[in-house]
C-alpha cells in the first residue's frame, strides 16, 4: 500500500467518525436552581397549563418520574440549589462520565418550550426551547449520596454552623438533561 493509499484510508476513516458524532445544538445552565418539596421538574409549556406535575410526584426510592409533556425528579435534600444543565441535541449524545444516577425517557414536547418548575417556588416560563416534537431525554445526576450524607452531618451542629454549612452545599447537586429528537422508525412520519 502506498503512503497516499494509507493516508486517504486514515482521511476517510477521520471523515465518517467526525460525520457520525453527534452535534449540540444548545444549551443553557442554572447554577442555582430552586428544587422544593424534594423536587424539581421540567415540562412543556402545555403540559404545566393542564397541571401535568401533579400526578408524577416519584414515590419510594424512585428518584425520576416521567410522563407525556413532563418529568419530575426527586432531589436528596430539599431546599438546597441545585445545578441543572438542558443540552439540546441533533442525534443521541455520548453518555455523561460518571454519573451517580442516570435513565433515559421519552418526551413528548408540542410546543417545545420548556418550563423549569420549582414546585411551590413556581414556574419559570422559557427556560429552554426545542422545536416541537418528540425527543429521548438522558437525566444524570451527579452529588446526591454525597449531598445526603453531608447534610445528616450537618445536624449536630449549632444553628449559625448548621446555616453556613448548608449554604456551602448549594449547587453540589447537579442534573444533566441532554434532549435530541426520538429517531424515527422504518415507515413512521418524524
Amino acid at each position: 500500500m502506498t503512503v497516499r493509499a494509507s493516508l486517504m484510508i486514515k482521511l476517510s476513516v477521520t471523515a465518517s467518525m467526525i460525520a457520525g458524532m453527534s452535534e449540540l445544538l444548545d444549551s443553557v445552565e442554572d447554577p442555582d436552581s430552586l428544587a422544593d418539596h424534594g423536587m424539581f421538574g421540567i415540562c412543556d409549556e402545555a403540559a404545566i397549563e393542564r397541571d401535568a406535575l401533579q400526578s408524577l410526584v416519584p414515590k419510594g426510592d424512585q428518584w425520576l418520574s416521567v410522563g407525556d409533556a413532563a418529568l419530575l425528579i426527586g432531589v436528596e435534600v430539599d431546599g438546597l440549589g441545585i445545578a441543572v444543565r438542558l443540552e439540546h441535541w441533533d442525534t443521541e449524545p455520548p453518555p455523561a462520565r460518571d454519573s451517580e444516577v442516570t435513565q433515559t425517557a421519552t418526551l413528548h414536547l408540542p410546543t417545545g418550550n420548556l418550563v423549569y418548575d420549582a414546585i411551590a417556588g413556581g414556574p419559570e416560563f422559557d427556560f429552554f426551547t426545542v422545536p416541537p416534537g418528540r425527543y429521548k431525554v438522558r437525566v444524570s445526576g451527579w452529588g446526591r449520596s454525597d449531598v445526603a450524607e453531608k447534610y445528616d452531618a450537618l445536624l449536630d451542629l449549632d444553628r449559625e454552623e448548621a446555616d453556613l454549612a448548608i449554604e456551602a452545599l448549594g449547587g453540589h447537586e447537579r442534573y444533566l438533561l441532554q434532549f435530541w429528537p426520538e429517531p424515527s422508525l422504518p415507515g413512521q412520519q418524524g
